[in-house]
């Protein structure tokens, strides 16, 4: 994107499509104000303001003085028809262009080109842009906030009290830490807190910059800074339009403070394992203080995300908001197209079984190889098996998926007939085949071991069916265990799956911020040639504990392949390769301890 977007939320809801659209490059803000703010700290001659439609008589004030900084291009997002007269009203205001929320990703990137081509050249730089209007609290608005604060202090005195005291008591030094802040037209205003971190606190920052987790590496000094002296900041502190930038602790001249900005690398964040300038009355404060809960995972994780927001809104919790994100690689999660990994996952799986392919036939002896796939109760990652068949193989010879019911007899006719052909067949089957009965053909060689949420623990399948040929056929065979290696080859990730990865991540970080409790980010496909895909919230009440099967018609009629569906399912998928970095002949990982 050339330009910034800035992105003001009203009535709609679009704001998690939107920052998907433009890959996530987007400052989010909730009012006229937050958004000035923003355009004045981008220093930028342009940018695309998407505002999003409320109350048509607060839009036009509000578009008005976006249009005041005329560096600006207006998009108004609509959830409705507009009028006759309303487009006249917006465009009047200063609206360049008006678009529906549901509007297609292509047609909405085209209208920020035109805007970013024509539009912008006919309108003067930010830079030239005069003053923006002063704003003026309403009389009863300010009436009401002192009554309401008052009210309110009066109310929580008590409480106050006893913070205050506990304040005293843990530490020496004043309650109440003052500090710096800029609010109406600029102005600089003391604000007051209760203090949670030590009188000598801000000294002890520098000492302590080591052990800063967020830290850099280091950095040689840097001559921008500024060390003022008491005086000199008193006097500074005392003139408020001499073009300084106030912070907590600090002034310093703009010029400089943009010097810093574009040459130091240093790390904005601080995080300091066991502060030690935290008082203990103010580490239980930030130790719980949790505003959105973000749970990455399959089925059983889903399950969580549901009993937790039902705990959460039982209880009358408001202010903790819990979201699932889907990952797993069985890809049996309802509601979403397909899971983060599963992509990648796939993709191990088709390159491991065509180079199986090439090995089994170099040999003219008869041989069965049995490969069991993962997969309970969804057939997903086996059916994968088939991408080996790209690029002109033959693939596995039979794929028996989970969904189906497994016949050892039928099995093995399948096998004789095979081995009448050609001298190695190469079988795919699912961890969790079971008979028509509904057990699992493994049952005889498992244990009875189950995990933390009462699953059985399955392996084993390949074994069994080794067996039966060693016993019914009597040729060479073998069987293997993918095991864990099909979700821990990043050699072979996907780049469309990791890629995806990354915008449902945000998708879900943008529906806890938006409140959206109880809910879980899906990817939902829009079209399969070309691929093309969106994200929604779905509740996750109506997705936990449910199983997405293999649909019947990606299944042949005998029950030991897939169908094409299957494989224009699988193929985008998996398109595309990671940048893989080698350190003395291996791939580079993170270290992990």
């Amino acid at each position: 994107m050339k330009y910034p977007v800035i992105y003001i939320k009203g009535k709609g809801s679009h704001t998690a499509r939107f920052s998907e659209m433009v890959e996530g490059r987007m400052y989010v803000v909730g009012d006229i104000g937050s958004a000035m703010r923003t355009l004045t700290s981008l220093r930028t001659d342009h940018a695309f303001i998407l505002y999003e439609q409320r109350d048509p008589a607060a839009d036009l004030s509000d578009i008005r003085l976006l249009n005041s900084w005329p560096g600006g291009g207006i998009v108004l997002i609509t959830s409705r028809e507009l009028t006759e007269r309303e487009r006249r009203e917006y465009l009047r205001a200063g609206v360049n262009s008006a678009i529906a929320g549901d509007m297609p990703r292509k047609d909405f990137l085209r209208t920020l080109q035109f805007m970013g081509d024509y539009a912008f050249t006919h309108k003067p730089a930010a830079q030239n842009s005069p003053e923006v209007q002063i704003f003026r609290m309403p009389l009863w608005k300010r009436a009401f906030d002192i009554a309401a604060s008052l009210s309110a202090i009066l109310l929580l005195s008590p409480l106050l009290i006893v913070v205050a005291a506990a304040i005293k008591l843990d530490s020496p030094g004043p309650v109440v830490y003052k500090s710096k802040r800029v609010g109406s037209n600029y102005r600089i205003f003391d604000f007051l807190k209760f203090r949670s971190m030590r009188t000598d606190a801000d000294r002890r920052l520098k000492e302590l910059g080591e052990l800063n987790q967020y830290a850099a590496q280091p950095q040689e000094a840097d001559s921008g800074k500024m060390v003022l002296g008491e005086e000199e900041m008193r006097r500074l502190l005392e003139d408020t339009q001499n073009g300084m930038l106030y912070a907590d602790d600090f002034v310093i001249a703009e010029e400089t403070h943009h010097h810093k900005v574009e040459t130091e690398q240093e790390n904005a964040f601080v995080k300091i394992e066991n502060d030690p300038r935290i008082t203990r009355l103010g580490r239980f404060l930030r130790k719980y203080s949790i505003d959105c809960f973000i749970y990455i995972g399959g089925n059983d994780s889903m399950d969580t995300v549901d009993k937790l927001s039902k705990y959460l809104n039982d209880k009358g919790i408001t202010d903790i908001t819990v979201v699932g994100a889907p990952k797993t690689i069985d890809n049996d999660l309802c509601g979403t197209d397909h899971c983060p990994g599963f992509g990648s996952a796939a993709k191990y799986i088709g390159t491991t079984f065509a180079e199986l392919e090439r090995d089994c036939h170099v040999y003219t002896t008869k041989a069965v190889t049995i490969v069991e796939v993962m997969g309970r109760d969804a057939g997903w990652l086996t059916a994968a098996s088939c991408l080996a068949r790209a690029n002109g193989a033959k693939g596995p010879d039979f794929i028996y998926l989970c969904e189906v019911p497994f016949s050892i007899d039928t099995f093995l006719k399948d096998v004789k007939a095979k081995l009448e052909e050609q001298d190695a067949v190469i079988i795919a089957v699912s961890e969790g085949v079971k008979n028509k009965d509904g057990r699992y053909i493994s049952e005889e060689v498992q244990s009875s071991a189950v995990d933390s949420f009462g699953h059985s623990y399955i392996a084993g399948a390949a074994k069994v069916l080794e067996d039966a040929v060693r016993n019914e056929i009597g040729c060479k065979v073998r069987s293997i265990e993918l095991n864990l290696m099909q979700r821990c080859a990043a050699h072979l990730a996907s780049a469309t799956d990791i890629q995806e990865s990354r915008m449902l991540g945000k998708a879900a970080c943008q529906y806890a911020l938006e409140g959206a409790g109880g809910m879980m980010a899906a990817v939902i496909r829009t079209s399969d040639k070309p691929y093309a895909t969106e994200f929604k919230a779905l509740p996750v009440c109506d997705i936990a504990n449910a199983i997405k099967s293999v649909p019947a018609d990606y299944i042949n009629d005998a029950g030991n392949d897939v169908t094409e569906k299957m494989v224009d399912y699988l193929t985008p998928l998996i398109q595309g390769e990671m940048n893989t970095v080698y350190e003395n002949g291996i791939p580079k990982y993170i270290y992990l301890y």
